[in-house]
């Protein structure tokens, strides 16, 4: 069943004005993905390692269940009682230094949303920490593009086969990581293929809506 919602992200002021999204629709049996991008000097940073996306800075992974919409992500700027998974509605997923945000949809079959909805909720029972060296696979310790490609994968490794970037680094981010080449997940790597697609986009910048 498909449910149609209209969300005003009221007091979101962009560029000294008001900005209200509207007439988002979402079915209640589907994965997104959320992203926004933003203007903070570590979403600058996060951009240059990005594959295709100049836009986005920030994923998060969630659905709507028919009553509410919940976005779960590893965040570095906010916590929940000490846990960096925090899980935010689209409200409060969206920033003061937001300039962008869209979302993807998933061409999921029900088992796998029950299995994403199943493991995203057992998630919050865990003690997550951010992950600010960026390794894969460092136990409960995730950044944002990491925590969501491990959840999709779980939820079906064929078809949401997403392989880690590898890049050389420059010689600051060398210097800062400590370590000349970097293995990650670009927070555009659901982008890459065919299984999720985007279905809304809103450049606050330029305060135009494409659907």
């Amino acid at each position: 069943m498909k449910f149609s919602i209209i969300l005003l992200l009221f007091s979101i002021q962009i560029l000294g004005q008001q900005v209200a999204v509207q007439n988002m629709r979402l079915n209640d049996t589907t994965i997104y993905f959320f992203c926004r991008g933003t203007t903070s000097k570590s979403g600058l940073a996060v951009q240059k390692f990005n594959l295709a996306d100049a836009k986005i800075t920030h994923v998060g992974i969630g659905f709507f269940d028919g009553k509410k919409l919940q976005i779960y992500n590893a965040s570095d700027e906010k916590k929940y009682e000490n846990n960096a998974l925090v899980v935010d509605s689209l409200q409060s997923f969206i920033t003061k230094n937001t300039n962008y945000f869209s979302i993807w949809k998933c061409n999921n079959d029900l088992d796998e949303f029950q299995n994403a909805k199943t493991l995203l909720e057992a998630f919050t029972t865990r003690k997550i920490t951010f992950d600010n060296e960026f390794f894969l696979g460092n136990g409960n310790s995730y950044y944002c593009s990491e925590f969501c490609a491990e959840i999709i994968q779980i939820v079906n490794p064929i078809k949401y086969h997403f392989p880690p970037t590898e890049t050389q680094l420059d010689e600051f981010s060398s210097k800062y990581l400590s370590r000349k080449t970097l293995k990650y997940f670009p927070v555009d790597f659901f982008q890459n293929g065919n299984s999720c697609y985007k279905i809304f986009e809103h450049d606050f910048t330029f305060e135009t809506v494409k659907h």
